[in-house]
């Protein structure tokens, strides 16, 4: 009777040790997966925040292409008005030049005829 008590005692005890080992088996696979699971939440917010960062870089790109081109613009439309400015410049000198030449020109015949009226 003791023996049989006996084996059955040493059979519970391996079996408690079975369990034990699988309670810590799966006890540390539990954290195993906990720390993994830890790891992909940080990468996620890595990639997040990265995501994020490039999307914030593109937006300061765009903005910076934008006013270049916008600079661009107003120089391209400068460099019309100023060369309209020296057109019209061109065309009023041209036209105080055939003045001036015309006046100088009546200039001169009036010069000859207080010449001729003076030599009568």
């Amino acid at each position: 009777k003791n023996r049989k008590l006996s084996e059955e005692l040493e059979s519970a005890r391996k079996c408690v040790r079975r369990l034990g080992d699988d309670f810590k088996s799966s006890e540390a696979e539990g954290e195993a997966k906990s720390k993994a699971l830890d790891m992909e939440r940080e990468k996620l917010r890595e990639k997040q925040t990265l995501e994020l960062e490039l999307r914030e870089e593109k937006e300061k790109l765009l903005a910076v292409l934008v006013e270049y081109k916008n600079q661009s613009k107003i120089s391209s439309e400068a460099k019309s008005l100023h060369k309209e400015v020296l057109r019209g410049l061109q065309e009023e000198k041209d036209i105080l030049s055939a003045r001036c030449t015309s006046l100088a020109g009546e200039l001169t015949e009036e010069k000859g005829k207080v010449i001729a009226r003076k030599n009568e």
